[in-house]
């Protein structure tokens, strides 16, 4: 009888698999997996490491949406869709893999979640909005301002018309003369004189990445605010 029974199974389960919808259910469920073990992977390094804070919760970020994707039904996703997802899960996992071993730099994990947000951009997955808390959290603020910020009485320098470092002639703009040498050695000195603080710098970098690097016209600035930041990072 058992043996009549698994013979029922493999026969039932191999005619299931000849049918279109039978192999995408089945390759979505190993998808969910895979990406459900990416989440609980990124949640542990969220909490055993320091290092790569943002990028790790724009991971998080995607796997999530990735979730919800794949608990609709899997008629509604197109096969080119099930291909970018499951492309992206690999990604993914590839690069915990690489932040566990501390075998990648910030510079080269933010281009690769940098790709990933705009290949998945087909599937209506919006980028993570830095939150108030996190740029908070990254600010060179005191705690009068920071008072003043959560109250919504203060506006962040990154926001303002005209940043401070924009007044010392740091530049990014297409039309700038500032090479990457000049716009970092003037970064080093403003850090160097005191003019303007480490953190005040990383902060503003930071914004400008989060928010204004999402922009397809800022495309050269985003990577000229990468280069800078990791520039920042290693003084």
């Amino acid at each position: 009888m058992e043996e009549s029974f698994e013979e029922m199974m493999k026969s039932y389960i191999n005619n299931y698999l000849d049918f279109d919808i039978g192999k995408k259910t089945m390759f979505l469920s190993m998808a969910r997996v895979l990406n459900n073990n990416n989440i609980s992977k990124i949640n542990y390094l969220l909490n055993s490491t320091a290092y790569f804070m943002w990028s790790l919760k724009d991971l998080e970020h995607i796997s999530v949406s990735l979730q919800n994707l794949l608990n609709v039904n899997c008629n509604e996703l197109s096969e080119n869709s099930c291909k970018i997802i499951c492309d992206t899960i690999i990604k993914v996992c590839e690069l915990c893999d690489l932040i566990e071993i501390h075998m990648i730099s910030d510079f080269e994990l933010k281009s690769e979640v940098n790709r990933i947000y705009t290949s998945i951009s087909r599937l209506n997955v919006m980028r993570r909005v830095l939150t108030l808390e996190e740029w908070i959290e990254m600010s060179d603020l005191d705690e009068e301002k920071q008072d003043c910020l959560i109250q919504n009485k203060y506006t962040p320098p990154e926001r303002a018309e005209e940043s401070r470092l924009k007044k010392y002639g740091y530049s990014v703009a297409w039309n700038s003369d500032m090479t990457t040498k000049q716009r970092q050695a003037l970064l080093k000195e403003l850090i160097e004189t005191g003019k303007e603080s480490k953190g005040y710098i990383i902060s503003y970098l930071k914004h400008n990445i989060q928010i204004n690097g999402k922009k397809k016209t800022n495309e050269f600035a985003l990577k000229k605010w990468q280069e800078d930041l990791d520039f920042v990072y290693s003084l």
